[in-house]
């Protein structure tokens, strides 16, 4: 299996290479020479967290190095809090107290949220720092690798500081999915579903074709997944795509997803319970927005039922789980973009068809409830 290499064209000032294969780690520091040619710094900060296996992160290290970058190394907290507040702003002192220069590359190695907290600090420091985006999830390799921004975190799952943050150079290496937990999976593979039902034609069909290969994790299958995502998203976010796709491929789902999170994180702070995983909240956000289409829209049944088969076949079965339908509506309302008479919600029209409602909020809420006794 050969190494696939993107070209993302965001547009006249921001354009990168993406390069999806293996053994991309040994030879990170070769591919950063060979693709940033006008760079001539030699130096270079590795921003990873204590989730990060022991093999990936000595690949990383030894490939920068063999290209003779001098590498120092920050290690961040593990998994969300990674991205908050305090640790972000820890992240900048240690950069600073590295003497660090314009010019230098700050490489995020890790999860999403290791990339939100290097790629917030990297556009920050001394007016923007060159990021390079290394993510070692599922989730990661779909989400953030073209994410035209970074998120701080600042306590909730619907409480952030954005930044604009793009990398000049990004890189997926496949064996570094083998460290990857089931949750991380699923997140990845929620994502890969939003985007086919969003673009329909062949890249549904292929994955409906290949939905065995996912699952049982087969490179060549997961190369191609990777690949068909990052080259619909790229697609919708240069200058020159429509505000829609754009819009759609970023809310699908998210806002329900957001508040579903928010909820179950503010559970499982007060009870021994786990949060939900960003994937599973996404295939929820998906069946959330199906039901709504069928009666704002006119979608189809069985649109919600061509959703729900992928999805279930993606190992993202309906939660069960039971939450307050007042907490989640107060969070929707805080997630969803508002108009004047009422939230613009992404629906789907069919598959391959993307479109802005504008919902009331009771309505909302009446499809909360509707979806919690269902469950009963």
């Amino acid at each position: 299996m050969g190494t696939r290499r993107l070209r993302a064209i965001i547009d006249e000032k921001h354009r990168f290479d993406i390069r999806v294969g293996n053994r991309l780690l040994v030879n990170l520091g070769v591919h950063l020479r060979d693709t940033l040619l006008t760079s001539t710094t030699d130096n270079a900060i590795l921003v990873t967290d204590a989730l990060i296996s022991p093999a990936s992160l000595q690949k990383a290290r030894a490939g920068l190095s063999k290209a003779a970058f001098t590498v120092a190394e920050i290690t961040l907290p593990s998994g969300r809090a990674a991205k908050s507040a305090p640790a972000v702003l820890k992240l900048l002192k240690q950069i600073t107290l590295l003497d660090t220069r314009r010019g230098t590359l700050i490489v995020a190695l890790g999860g999403e949220a290791v990339l939100d907290a290097a790629g917030f600090a990297s556009a920050v420091y001394q007016g923007g720092l060159p990021l390079v985006r290394v993510p070692v999830t599922l989730a990661a390799m779909v989400g953030h690798t073209l994410a035209n921004h970074a998120a701080l975190d600042m306590g909730t799952a619907s409480d952030r500081i954005v930044t604009d943050s793009l990398p000049v150079y990004a890189t997926c290496d496949l064996q570094s999915l083998a460290a990857n937990s089931r949750a991380d999976w699923e997140n990845g593979f929620a994502e890969i579903a939003q985007t086919a039902l969003l673009e329909g034609g062949g890249s549904l069909e292929w994955l409906h074709n290949n939905v065995e290969g996912l699952v049982a994790h087969d490179e060549a299958s997961l190369q191609e997944a990777i690949v068909q995502t990052l080259a619909f998203r790229a697609l919708a976010l240069t200058t020159n795509a429509n505000a829609t796709e754009t819009c759609a491929y970023q809310s699908y789902g998210r806002p329900f997803a957001h508040a579903l999170e928010a909820v179950a994180l503010a559970v499982s702070a007060a009870a021994p319970t786990a949060p939900v995983a960003s994937g599973r909240a996404l295939a929820e956000g998906m069946r959330y927005c199906a039901r709504l289409a069928e009666e704002v829209i006119n979608a189809s049944r069985e649109l919600t039922t061509q959703q729900e088969s992928l999805l279930t076949s993606l190992n993202l079965p309906p939660l069960l789980e039971p939450f307050d339908v007042d907490v989640l509506f107060e969070e929707m309302l805080v997630n969803a973009a508002a108009a004047r008479d009422g939230l613009r919600v992404v629906l789907l029209a069919a598959l391959g068809q993307p479109q802005e409602a504008v919902i009331h909020p009771d309505l909302i809420k009446i499809h909360l409830l509707e979806r919690e006794i269902a469950k009963d």
